[in-house]
């Protein structure tokens, strides 16, 4: 490993990341805005590694390859993915599975054009390719730990967050979002899909924050005026 592996430039690599979701358009607003949706798993990641007691693993591997494990989505063909409704076409996951393809690809261009060694590309690129491999097994340390700060990073307040911004896309009314988000509820993910303890821990703390949120909105969507 040379010395850039060792301490990486993650807001250069950030820029560039973004600047190819800001040129795809669709992914740099609403509730696809990748933009802000990687800075959460990236944050994320280091939240769980700082609380890991296990510290047998790579942060810095993790921590770039929470900047690029979505970068692929940026390649993607959007219209095959959703109807002006925005609900799901058929065959959309295999439109949406390409970017766990796409992504190691544009991850490993950018990372040998500011010269990290072949050796760090590989296990970036390998983290990458599998984080939305829920079912590999004999998973490395630094996987679940990516795999986990997707999912926790999308957790809690977050999920509000997107799903307002859904309704905004996709010109939903306040109150059907509302009922949108009373109808999935929370724990979208469940235990099943943690692998960490410590991160099962923290999602449990966001989404009990949820809990509170989504009573409150469902007070303020009540009225005799609507069934």
């Amino acid at each position: 490993m040379n010395e850039l592996d060792k301490n990486p430039n993650y807001k250069i690599l950030w820029n560039e990341a973004k600047k190819l979701f800001k040129e795809s358009g669709f992914f740099s607003y609403g509730c696809y805005d990748e933009t802000f949706c990687t800075i959460r798993v990236f944050e994320t990641a280091k939240e769980i590694m700082k609380i890991l007691k296990n510290k047998n693993f790579n942060e810095q591997v993790v921590l770039v390859a929470s900047i690029f494990h979505d970068v692929g989505k940026a390649k993607i063909n959007i219209n095959k993915v959703f109807n002006k409704n925005g609900e799901d076409k058929k065959g959309a996951d295999a439109e949406w599975g390409k970017h766990s393809i796409l992504s190691p690809i544009i991850a490993r261009k950018i990372l040998k054009k500011y010269k990290y060694s072949d050796e760090f590309i590989e296990k970036v690129c390998y983290l990458i390719k599998n984080h939305d491999n829920k079912n590999l097994k004999n998973k490395t340390l630094e996987l679940k730990i990516l795999q986990d700060a997707d999912l926790v990073g999308d957790s809690g307040i977050v999920d509000i967050a997107r799903n307002f911004a859904n309704g905004g896309q996709f010109k939903r009314s306040i109150l059907d979002n509302i009922k949108r988000i009373k109808k999935f509820g929370i724990l979208r993910y469940g235990d099943y899909n943690i692998n960490l303890d410590e991160s099962k821990k923290l999602i449990k703390e966001k989404n009990e924050l949820l809990i509170n949120l989504i009573n409150d909105l469902d007070k303020l969507s009540n009225s005799e005026l609507e069934d």
